[in-house]
């Protein structure tokens, strides 16, 4: 069994997650208040979805073949980097859009020493202190936040 299979997840009260959500429902309005999202992030924003960005994809596709013209597309998936977000380059990222001041510094402490455990049949597979955002699919703060980092 290989512990780098598994996915450290993130144990947070009640209160963390509201606070969590509070800041990331602000960062996301800034972001759109501000058009800093890229008009190709189509994931994890209020009134775009991954089925929206196909249909629109599929049109400009169909549109260059009826035109007698060919369409090349490479696909590419990054291995865990919706997971490894280094915390330096996020918090760089985030000031350079603008957010500052003590969100930014509730950001930065709630990152510092994060520590980052899987575990499997009540076994502990690894446990480390994190320099990088580790993360779980359903956690509230994270994709908005990693949006940023692209």
């Amino acid at each position: 069994m290989k512990a780098e299979k598994y996915r450290p997840i993130s144990l947070t009260s009640v209160v963390c997650k509201m606070i969590e959500r509070i800041i990331r429902d602000k960062i996301v309005e800034h972001m759109e208040s501000h058009n800093l999202f890229s008009v190709h992030q189509y994931g994890f924003r209020k009134g775009y979805s991954c089925v929206t960005q196909l249909i629109e994809v599929l049109d400009e596709w169909t549109e260059i073949i009826d035109q007698s013209d060919s369409v090349d597309v490479v696909f590419l998936d990054f291995k865990k980097a919706f997971d490894t977000v280094p915390h330096k380059r996020l918090i760089k990222k985030l000031k350079g859009y603008k957010i500052e001041g003590k969100v930014i510094k509730w950001i930065g402490m709630f990152l510092k020493n994060r520590i980052a455990k899987s575990s499997y049949q009540r076994k502990n597979l690894r446990m480390v202190t994190s320099r990088k955002w580790y993360s779980t699919r359903k956690c509230i703060r994270t994709r908005p936040i990693f949006n940023l980092h692209k």
